[in-house]
């Protein structure tokens, strides 16, 4: 019965720490452009993002990761006044960079 208690607390733990990443409002309108498409855009800076890349002692899914990561550089380019975000590389530790752009 103890075993099935432990099992039941760790399981709890791992879903509570994957909460999602909270929009801010505005952030639905950046999108996630190209470096090429970034050519016709103003440069506004750099935004990095970083979330958890293990739950307990378990590593997470790439996919999950970028989605986060994804949503909190299109919060942190709406804070800059940007409406496009690049990747400006892969995700290394739960830690993603992001180029910030205001494009026409």
């Amino acid at each position: 019965m103890n075993k099935l208690k432990s099992l039941s607390i760790l399981a709890t733990l791992a879903l509570a720490s994957c909460a999602t990443v909270k929009p801010t409002p505005g952030s639905e309108n950046v999108r996630l452009i190209t470096d090429g498409q970034a050519a016709q855009c103003e440069r506004l800076g750099t935004a990095s993002a970083q979330v958890l890349d293990e739950v307990v002692f378990l590593p997470r899914g790439a996919g999950p990761m970028a989605d986060e990561l994804l949503a909190l550089a299109k919060n942190e380019a709406v804070k800059m006044g940007g409406n496009a975000v690049a990747t400006a590389g892969e995700i290394i530790d739960g830690t993603r960079e992001f180029v910030v752009y205001n494009c026409q």
